[in-house]
């Protein structure tokens, strides 16, 4: 941008939540505020959603401040240096739910959406075609899309309307917890988070790489077959393992590894 002497100004760079991004980009979410340069001459704003705004400017030495072209609005500028911006595109909302007994993340291309649990939701421009990324946390494994996607294939929908989705997460059945009612986790940490003093956790035979902290008397068997019954190998913790003050731990077939210095 410059000024009315052709005098090259500071770039605008506008913020919202971690993400921030120059005059020019195709995502603008914002509502009315005033912006005064800092010391280097730079301005920065965190803005909300709405379809239209005007940004208030005090560009430096009096120059007169000349707005970048927008993708989707029309710009004007007043004498008071009130850059108006109205969106010319209707958008409509990309809302995820996360479910099930496991956890995971849903990210969006184009960069917006990025759920790690609950409900969440992001603004696209009309016909803009999104495709979510799914990415299972330790322990979990992606079970289904519900809503406008089905399956467990990488989903993609065009934004001509508004769109609702759910993705399920499972645990990974790798820790049995003898309770009265067993419990199954897909870690050794979150099973001994929610196994009772004493309480007997069988394992599967294979690698955990994951660090286990016990803050309480646990049993922990390792090696055991897919169905919890048969041993004819033994369970591989690679990370460390603390016992805390209160803490006891008994194993069997349980093999630590430490971690790579």
């Amino acid at each position: 941008t410059t000024d009315n002497n052709g005098i090259a100004v500071p770039s605008v760079q506008i913020a919202l939540g971690s993400r921030s991004w120059s005059v020019g980009s195709t995502y603008y979410y914002f509502y009315s505020q005033t912006m005064t340069s800092d010391a280097g001459g730079n301005y920065s704003i965190a803005l909300l959603a709405y379809n239209s705004y005007s940004i208030t400017i005090t560009p430096p030495n009096g120059s007169l401040f000349v707005p970048a072209s927008l993708s989707g609005y029309s710009v004007t500028t007043d004498k008071s240096q009130n850059i108006i911006l109205s969106k010319s595109i209707p958008e409509f909302q990309l809302s995820v739910t996360i479910l099930g007994t496991g956890n995971g993340s849903i990210n969006t291309n184009p960069v917006g959406l990025n759920c790690t649990g609950g409900t969440c939701g992001w603004f696209f421009d009309q016909n803009t075609f999104v495709t979510m990324y799914v990415a299972p946390a330790t322990g979990s494994t992606f079970s289904e899309w519900g809503g406008s996607c089905s399956g467990t294939d990488i989903c993609q929908v065009n934004m001509s309307d508004n769109i609702v989705l759910t993705a399920t997460f499972s645990q990974l059945p790798y820790v049995k917890v003898l309770t009265t009612t067993p419990g199954y986790y897909g870690a050794l940490q979150t099973a001994c988070n929610n196994a009772p003093d004493d309480i007997t956790l069988l394992s599967r035979g294979i690698m955990f790489e994951e660090d286990v902290t016990i803050q309480h008397p646990v049993v922990m068997k390792g090696g055991f077959d897919s169905n919890f019954i048969d041993r004819s190998s033994n369970t591989i913790m690679k990370g460390s393992l603390i016992i805390t003050t209160g803490g006891r731990l008994v194993v069997d077939r349980l093999v630590i590894q430490a971690p790579p210095l």
